[in-house]
């Protein structure tokens, strides 16, 4: 039996045997410690492997280097060639950007001939129906012109036996002409006698205008006449026919100018009292003062007061109408009571009947 005193005998029985060794070495390393050369020969034979790959990934990458020079060579050509290209696109793009105006161009024109083509198609249709209808009519002017052909012969025979007819009237006209001469001399005669008669017609129109403005003078001295005569009959005429024609009673003169004019009555103090106070201005109270007649009535239904303005006029017309209606609009702004306009008169034309009707003017017709 060995024995083991010192170090040295350890190591030397370790030596001697690797089983010792062995058993030592397991428990005085972990078991990671122990696995480590089986890992670095697995590890050895995977660097060998790698090692062996990397040379092939070496000569793959000379391979590869020469390839990418090889290509970065074509790139440079390539790029020379894209360069080229891209100075012939730019040329190309400048070009079709021209070709593309002149395109739109062409387009606007082609648009504005088919617009053209279509005004064109419809003239030639239409004028393919006008020659089609100027066709017929040329076929039945045909018809015609061969008609009248035959119509001019007739009249060539007739124009022949004409001709020597008018031969026949030259010679009178030859003899009328004679007579002419002579009707000549006596149409210069007559002439001058027109010419004196025209002084004398001439003169005597003077003379009738004369007599038409004394003729026109009379009658509006005439119808002032019978103005100033209705006037004087107003008083008269008017109250019987109010009464008959609007029922009212009790008529009573308030105003009569013409024949009497009492400046201190009590209408004239209440007219100028209202002109006082500016109930009237001073217009309406003259246009009441100068109104031919106003009477005061009653209504004969109702019992009603009413003021009525009448103005007398041989021929009545729009400024008797005014004055009838101004002054009743006055009487009702004096009295504040029923007031309305008459016109009295010999005659009156129809657009002043009417004018006096849509003012509310009544108008009396009296014979004259």
């Amino acid at each position: 039996m060995t024995t083991v005193s010192t170090m040295e005998d350890v190591i030397r029985l370790m030596r001697e045997q690797p089983d010792i060794q062995s058993e030592v070495r397991r428990v005085i390393l972990t078991a990671e410690l122990l696995e480590l050369p089986q890992k670095f020969s697995v590890m050895a034979g995977m660097v060998a492997d790698n090692t062996r790959h990397i040379g092939i990934l070496t000569e793959r990458m000379d391979i590869l280097t020469a390839r990418v020079e090889d290509n970065t060579h074509h790139i440079g050509i390539l790029t020379e060639r894209m360069d080229t290209l891209t100075a012939r696109v730019e040329d190309n793009t400048r070009h079709i950007g021209i070709l593309t105006e002149r395109m739109d161009t062409l387009t606007a024109r082609v648009e504005d001939l088919t617009v053209r083509m279509d005004i064109l198609t419809a003239r030639v249709d239409d004028l393919t129906v006008r020659v089609d209808e100027l066709t017929a009519r040329v076929d039945t002017l045909t018809v015609r012109v061969d008609a009248l052909t035959v119509r001019t012969d007739i009249l060539t025979a007739r124009v022949d036996a004409l001709t020597v007819r008018v031969d026949e009237l030259m010679a009178r006209v030859d003899a009328l002409t004679v007579r002419v001469d002579e009707l000549t001399a006596r149409v210069d005669t007559l002439t001058v006698r027109v010419d004196e008669l025209t002084d004398i017609v001439r003169d005597m129109a003077v003379t009738q205008g004369e007599h038409t403005k004394m003729i026109k003078g009379l009658e509006d001295k005439m119808g002032d006449f019978a103005g100033d005569r209705l006037e004087r009959r107003i008083a008269t005429l008017l109250p019987p026919r109010l009464s008959q024609m609007l029922g009212l009673r009790r008529t009573r003169i308030m105003h009569y100018p013409s024949l009497v004019y009492d400046p201190n009555s009590s209408f004239t103090a209440s007219i100028e009292d209202a002109a006082d106070r500016g109930v009237i201005t001073d217009e309406q109270e003259y246009r009441i003062k100068a109104t031919d007649l106003i009477v005061y009535s009653r209504r004969k239904k109702t019992g009603e007061w009413v003021w009525i303005a009448a103005e007398a006029s041989g021929s009545i017309g729009q400024r008797d109408i005014e004055r009838a209606l101004g002054t009743a609009v006055a009487l009702r702004a004096v009295f504040e009571e029923e007031a309305f306009g008459v016109v009295i008169g010999h005659r009156i034309r129809d657009e002043d009947r009417m004018r006096a009707d849509s003012a509310g003017v009544m108008v009396i017709e009296e014979e004259a």
